[in-house]
């Protein structure tokens, strides 16, 4: 194999320095990079995934997965110029319009006009089964 069909890019990998929700163990990029030793050659980049580590208890609950993306995102310009760019992509979440959500469903019409000076609230969320594809 030449060129592009030999690069490989490691879609889903988790890196985690203290003991996570998830239950995921220590994981460094020194141990990741071990583990794939063999593959180096053709590995070009990794995208990670979040795994509940380095949340930010500073702020409100629904925001605090922001921490682990920054933690990633670190991880990401560290490796930026490195043979195998790990955590290249990110796969992450947060929900800033949680608590409005929720604070919404136990509003009328009238209180929601009154709160959001007319604009009613337009938050909206897609839920599993809010979409049909086909």
């Amino acid at each position: 194999m030449s060129g592009l069909a030999s690069m490989i890019i490691d879609a889903h990998q988790h890196f985690c320095f203290a003991k996570s929700e998830y239950g995921l163990d220590d994981y460094s990029p020194d141990h990741y990079l071990a583990d794939v030793a063999p593959l180096t050659r053709h590995l070009c980049a990794t995208v990670f995934a979040e795994c509940n580590t380095h949340y930010d208890q500073t702020v409100r609950a629904e925001l605090q997965s922001v921490g682990e993306t920054r933690f990633a995102a670190a991880l990401g310009e560290k490796f930026a110029a490195a043979p195998i760019r790990l955590a290249a992509a990110i796969i992450a979440h947060a929900d800033p319009f949680e608590a409005y959500s929720r604070a919404l469903k136990h509003l009328d019409e009238k209180s929601r006009l009154a709160i959001f000076g007319g604009n009613a609230a337009r938050i909206y969320r897609v839920e599993p089964g809010d979409c049909e594809i086909g």
